[in-house]
C-alpha cells in the first residue's frame, strides 16, 4: 500500500471522527433546547395557574389607581423589573380584590404603561 492511499484513508478517519464530533455536538445542543422548551412550557403553565380569570390581561392595583393591561405588554421589555415581576418565579402582593400590588406612585407607572 503506497503513501498516497495511506494519507487518504487518514482523512477519511478524520473526516469521519470530526463528523461524529459535529453530530454529538448537535444533539447536545438539541438537548438544550427541549430542556428549555420544557421550561417555558413550565413557566407558561405557572403563569396561567396565577393569572386564571384574566388569562393575558392583569388588574394592577399601582398606588391606589387600578390599571389593567396584557400580560405580554408588562414582560415586553426582556430583563426589566417587570418582566422579572410577572415571570412566574416571584410571588406577587395583592389588595382585596385580587389585583398585583404595587407599591409605587401610579403617575410614574402611568408614564411608563403607556411608553409600552
Amino acid at each position: 500500500i503506497n503513501a498516497e492511499y495511506m494519507g487518504k484513508m487518514q482523512g477519511l478517519r478524520d473526516l469521519h471522527e470530526a463528523t461524529a464530533r459535529a453530530a454529538e455536538e448537535l444533539l447536545a445542543r438539541e438537548r438544550e433546547i427541549e430542556t428549555r422548551r420544557r421550561q417555558l412550557a413550565e413557566e407558561e403553565a405557572a403563569l396561567a395557574q396565577k393569572f386564571p380569570i384574566a388569562g393575558p390581561i392583569v388588574e394592577l392595583n399601582v398606588g391606589g389607581t387600578h390599571f389593567s393591561t396584557r400580560l405580554a405588554t408588562l414582560r415586553q421589555v426582556p430583563g426589566s423589573m417587570l418582566d422579572a415581576m410577572f415571570s412566574g418565579r416571584h410571588e406577587l402582593a395583592r389588595d382585596a380584590k385580587g389585583r398585583v400590588f404595587i407599591d409605587r406612585p401610579s403617575a410614574p407607572f402611568r408614564w411608563i404603561l403607556s411608553v409600552l
